[in-house]
C-alpha cells in the first residue's frame, strides 16, 4: 500500500484501476492502493488500517469486489472494524443481491457525463441499468467528488477511538456482536428522508433529541435512527396501554407538541404532565409518550460504539465466538485488564 496523507480523517483503500479511472484526488485524503482485487487480500489490507476509519474504493468490474468486501465486513466475519463508506468509479456488472445502507459516492467520468446528456438510446439504457444495479446494492449512492463526500458524509459522524476499534476487530468480540457494532457505527444519512413521520415532525424530534441527549462534537442523528427503528417495527417490547402503536404515537405526539412548541420550556411542561394541547393526546398521554421517546433516544445514543467508548463500557468483549468465553478476570473497581482500552476504569 502507498500512503499519501496519514493525518487525513479517513483512509481510502483503492482497488486496482481506481486511481486510473478518477485521476488526481484533491484534498486531505489518505489513499492506500490495494495490489490485488481479491476478497481475502483486500480484507487483509483493510486490517492494516489499525483502527482508523476507511472507505473502500473500486471501479468498473471491481465494484463487485467492493460489494463483497462490504458484505464480509458488515457480517462481522472479518476481524476488521472501521468501514464508513464506499466509493465507486464507473461501476459495472452484477453487484449481488444484498443491500447496504452506508454512505456511497459514485464518481462520474467524462464518458458518464456525456451519457447523461447526449447518449444514444442503447448506451443510455446500459447506463441506466448500471445505475439501477448500484442503487439496489447501495441505496445511498450519490454522484459527487471525493473530498466533498468525505466532508459531508463521513467527517460529521462520531469516530470510534482507534483502540476501541481494534478491540471490536479482535477475537474477544463475537462475530454477530461485531456485525451489529459495525452497522451502528456507519455514518447517518445527511439527506435522510423520514419513513414514519413527515419532515416537520422529524425536525421537531431532532430538537427534542438535542434537549434530551446533548452531544458534544460530531453527533449521532438520534431522531433519524428512531424513525428508522419505527419503520422496521422494532422497539423495546413494551407499550403503555393508554397509547396507540409506536408509529401512530410518535406522529400524534409530535403534532400535539408542534402546536405549542417553544423549546425546553414546552418539553419540560409536557414531561411533567402539565401541557394540555387540546388534541388527541391528553396531558397524561403526552407525558407517557415522552417517557417512551426519551427511552428510545437514549437507547439509540447508548447503542453507538463511540458512546460505549466514552462511557468506558467494554462488556461486549466477553471473549469471542468460541466457547468457553474468556470473560473477565479483574472485577474490582479501578482495575483494568491488559486487553482493555486505555482509560477503562481509570
Amino acid at each position: 500500500m502507498l500512503v499519501s496523507n496519514t493525518s487525513a480523517p479517513v483512509i481510502v483503500c483503492a482497488l486496482p484501476g481506481f486511481a486510473e479511472r478518477v485521476g488526481p484526488i484533491d484534498g486531505e485524503v489518505d489513499v492506500r492502493h490495494v495490489e490485488l482485487a481479491d476478497l481475502d487480500h483486500v480484507i487483509a489490507q483493510l486490517a492494516s488500517c489499525d483502527g482508523r476509519r476507511f472507505v473502500v474504493a473500486g471501479g468498473g468490474a471491481e465494484a463487485a469486489v467492493v460489494a463483497a468486501v462490504v458484505e464480509r465486513l458488515l457480517s462481522g466475519e472479518a476481524p476488521v472494524f472501521g468501514l464508513v463508506g464506499v466509493v465507486l468509479a464507473e461501476p459495472e456488472g452484477d453487484l449481488g443481491t444484498e443491500s447496504f445502507d452506508l454512505p456511497t459516492l459514485v464518481i462520474p467520468d467524462a464518458a458518464t457525463r456525456l451519457l447523461r446528456s447526449a447518449a444514444s438510446d442503447g448506451a443510455q439504457h446500459m447506463a441506466d441499468e448500471a445505475s439501477e444495479a448500484v442503487r439496489r446494492t447501495f441505496p445511498r449512492a450519490r454522484a459527487g467528488e471525493l473530498a466533498e463526500f468525505i466532508a459531508r458524509e463521513i467527517a460529521p459522524a462520531p469516530a470510534v477511538p482507534e483502540d476501541w476499534a481494534r478491540l471490536i476487530a479482535s477475537d474477544r468480540v463475537d462475530v454477530e456482536v461485531r456485525s451489529i457494532l459495525s452497522r451502528r457505527a456507519l455514518p447517518d444519512d445527511a439527506e435522510y428522508a423520514p419513513r414514519e413521520m413527515d419532515a416537520a415532525q422529524l425536525t421537531l424530534l431532532r430538537e427534542i433529541a438535542d434537549l434530551v441527549v446533548p452531544q458534544d462534537g460530531p453527533a449521532i442523528d438520534l431522531a433519524a435512527r428512531v424513525d428508522a427503528q419505527l419503520a422496521r417495527g422494532e422497539g423495546d417490547g413494551w407499550r403503555n396501554a393508554a397509547l396507540p402503536p409506536d408509529p401512530d404515537a410518535y406522529r400524534t405526539g409530535l403534532t400535539a407538541l408542534a402546536d405549542r412548541w417553544a423549546g425546553e420550556e414546552t418539553l419540560r411542561s409536557a414531561i411533567e404532565g402539565e401541557l394540555e394541547t387540546g388534541g388527541p393526546f391528553s396531558a397524561a398521554q403526552l407525558m407517557a409518550w415522552l417517557e417512551d421517546v426519551r427511552v428510545d433516544l437514549v437507547r439509540q445514543w447508548l447503542a453507538h460504539p463511540a458512546t460505549a467508548a466514552k462511557a468506558g463500557f467494554d462488556g461486549f468483549a466477553t471473549g469471542g465466538t468460541v466457547l468457553p468465553l474468556r470473560g473477565f478476570t479483574e472485577l474490582g473497581s479501578a482495575t483494568r485488564e491488559a486487553w482493555e482500552p486505555a482509560g477503562v476504569n481509570a
